[in-house]
């Protein structure tokens, strides 16, 4: 959520995009408020943590998600902070309480941030729900006094044997131990053969394993084991042996969070009650291996049981209650390091794919035509350049260069050619003041001497401190832009200059015909020829304006097709009759030869009636000599080949592709001028595409033209 204008660049938009992208994926609410306590905008985070929409916060007072003495609290000290500059809470971490939607209190840990945006001063509060953290430091202080009170209970019971007494002494410098090896590496994996070891001090065994139970607590499997220090002994990650849970030891653990003891079993009941234990050891160990007894102890991690601490022994009565208090206790103290440690597992898969993403994005950044450049904003150093961004700046850019570096020998002016300092450049004003600059146009004077006008858009990229860490530019070449509008320009001259032509005639003629028509003698046969010229004007006017019209409708989707069964014999006919009753084609010879017997095609007679007008009125303007119209069946695809040739003056084959695009006229001496617009080529490409079919020439200086299309028979599904 933010208040940035609508409009924005596709570059601001994918930059926005990914910073929304990281404050929704954060577990901790971002909250940000106004001088007076005014919510502006919220994480999806916060309906996880508080119960509130983030949209329904908006334009609410902050106090809403605090007890009302901690919101009476909260406002004098963002009003002192406002008033004298002493920051009590602004930059500074604190707990306290924060009230959810359906009331109840929760301990809270607050980080509030100030910005400032124009005059405004905003406040960003990071809200992070600790009541597991309050909950596990509760649990271990519990553990902590239960432990108190176990030892102090033993030592009262024991105090008068000296044995006990070092025993229990010596059992919790063990369990203490077992507490420091276990938390001291993030991966359990790292230090299991050390715990294992300490565990063993404590309470012997012939086999040891961890395992964890699946999300719905039915199977449980696993992960580490461990058969003791003597020979044949071994210690690791296990396979991953599953087992199912249901009327098991584990089971029983899972469900009534105390240990299991079994005294003196035999194989076959351990084996019911601890699954996982099979095999107990593999054939190189010798003697006997039948299971005597079995111990037990849930894993707990935040109030919660994720798995099991399991003993097996080949001695009958190895464990006592003693045995499974102990067991008991190194299960709770566990927990939470072994969920830490599989957080971390998936921190680091995270990040590994995070890694992989970027390098992904990167990659596509650079075989795309997007220009891009990221810096850093401290130093202006090169985070990521595209090759289109190297391009249009004329120098190669290596990654950590200096602003001095890859901006050597590049100049920067506005349109009207006045110099831009660097430092009003888009991606520096991005970077020192946090800007978001939106399509400025600047020409980039190269090194090479070249020119290339680009339009930036520039946006800072926010660090978790909310303040700037990076830049990031999109820049877009304007050349071709620029270009279509001189076209445009030239065009508007073009079109002015070819309509005030007929225009400026017709009025003359009109003029010349009523002075005729007023003049006495035999002026009949003057005002006939004034009459004759202003028809032939009028004519080449509705023509260009037609021309015009037509490929405006063309380009924007409004002609619609009407196709239906047509012989082509039937179109041509029509087409040269057209010809030689108009007054560029009266007297000249126009050859038909399209064979009766050719297949209907299904297509639009009238538009297609278009494009044989078009293409033999050009060769009648364009050529002196006869005209051929000529059509043939092609049976390998199904198609029918039109062709109009004339015997003129040809066209160079560098122009060939050119003559068919809008408003391209051929400047020749040997040919005629003002002829049109440069519509007619551009209209029959237009209508024959929109067919399914192809349009070409094949021509040559001084040798004619053959103009052709093809057209399937039938339209394309």
């Amino acid at each position: 959520m933010n208040d940035e204008d609508p409009t924005q660049s596709e570059g601001d938009i994918s930059s926005e995009a990914r910073f929304a992208a990281v404050l929704e994926t954060m577990v901790d609410a971002v909250i940000t408020i106004d001088e007076r306590g005014t919510v502006l905008s919220g994480n999806s985070a916060v309906k996880r943590i508080f119960g509130y929409d983030p949209d329904d916060m908006v334009g609410r007072n902050v106090s809403m998600l605090m007890p009302a003495a901690f919101s009476v609290e909260h406002t004098s000290y963002i009003q002192k902070y406002l008033e004298t500059g002493e920051a009590t809470i602004i930059g500074i971490g604190r707990e306290t309480t924060g009230l959810r939607s359906d009331g109840t209190e929760f301990p809270i840990d607050l980080a509030i941030s100030e910005s400032h945006v124009g005059p405004r001063r905003l406040f960003t509060g990071i809200v992070r729900d600790i009541s597991e953290r309050k909950q596990a430091e509760a649990k271990i202080q519990s553990l902590n006094l239960e432990l108190e009170n176990r030892v102090q209970e033993r030592t009262q019971q024991l105090e008068s044997a000296n044995a006990s007494l070092s025993r229990e002494a010596s059992d919790r410098t063990a369990l203490a131990e077992i507490t420091r090896i276990i938390t001291s590496s993030p991966r359990v994996g790292d230090v299991f053969g050390n715990f294992a070891e300490q565990v063993e001090n404590l309470v012997p065994f012939d086999r040891m394993s961890i395992c964890a139970f699946n999300s719905d607590g039915t199977l449980l499997t696993e992960t580490f084991v461990s058969t003791g220090s003597g020979e044949g002994s071994a210690v690791g990650p296990d396979l991953g042996v599953t087992c199912p849970v249901p009327g098991t030891a584990a089971g029983r653990m899972l469900n009534d969070r105390t240990g299991v003891i079994l005294r003196g079993a035999q194989a076959e009941v351990v084996l019911k009650n601890f699954p996982c234990h099979l095999p107990l050891f593999d054939d190189s160990r010798d003697g006997d291996s039948e299971i005597a007894s079995a111990l037990g102890a849930p894993i707990i991690a935040a109030d919660r049981v994720i798995g099991t601490l399991n003993l097996v022994s080949l001695h009958a009565g190895a464990y006592d209650e003693r045995s499974l208090a102990i067991l008991e206790m190194i299960g709770g103290q566990i927990g939470a390091p072994i969920e830490n440690s599989r957080l971390y597992e998936e921190e680091a898969s995270l990040r590994d794919a995070a890694e992989v993403a970027r390098a992904r994005l990167e990659s596509i950044l650079q075989v795309s035509a997007a220009a891009v450049l990221i810096v850093n904003a401290a130093d202006g150093r090169v985070l990521l350049a595209t090759q289109e961004a190297e391009r249009i700046i004329g120098n190669h850019i290596r990654p950590g260069e200096l602003p001095s570096q890859y901006r050597k020998g590049v100049k920067y002016s506005r349109p009207d050619g006045t110099p831009i300092k660097e430092n009003e450049l888009p991606l520096l004003r991005a970077t020192t003041s946090g800007e978001v600059v939106r399509e400025q146009e600047v020409n980039f004077e190269r090194p090479d001497g070249s020119r290339i006008p680009a339009l930036i858009s520039a946006a800072p990229v926010l660090g978790p401190d909310g303040g700037v860490s990076a830049g990031i530019a999109v820049f877009q070449d304007i050349t071709e832009l620029k270009h279509l509008d001189e076209v445009k320009a030239d065009f508007l001259s073009m079109i002015t200059h070819d309509l005030r032509g007929p225009v400026s005639a017709i009025k003359g003629l009109a003029t010349a015909a009523m002075v005729h028509a007023g003049e006495s003698g035999d002026d009949g046969d003057l005002l006939r020829e004034d009459l004759v010229a202003v028809n032939d004007e009028s004519d080449r006017l509705a023509e260009l304006v037609s021309n015009l019209l037509d490929m405006s409708r063309i380009e924007a989707g409004a002609v619609q097709l009407e196709p239906e069964e047509t012989h082509i014999v039937d179109l041509t006919e029509d087409a040269v009759r057209r010809a030689t009753r108009s007054r560029v084609g009266e007297g000249r010879q126009i050859s038909v030869t399209v064979p009766v017997n050719l297949p209907l095609m299904y297509v639009d007679p009238v538009q297609i009636g278009r494009v044989l007008d078009n293409l033999i009125s050009n060769a009648l303007k364009y050529s002196d000599g006869p005209i051929n119209v000529e059509a043939t069946y092609n049976p390998d695809n199904d198609t029918l080949d039109t062709a109009v040739s004339d015997s003129g003056l040809g066209v160079a084959a560098e122009v060939q592709e050119a003559v068919f695009e809008k408003f391209f006229r051929v400047t020749d001496a040997g040919r005629k001028s003002g002829m049109g617009a440069g519509l007619g080529l551009a209209i029959c490409k237009a209508i024959v595409e929109s067919h399914g079919g192809e349009i070409g020439v094949v021509s040559a200086p001084r040798q004619g033209s053959r103009f052709s299309f093809t057209l399937p028979l039938q339209p394309k599904e």
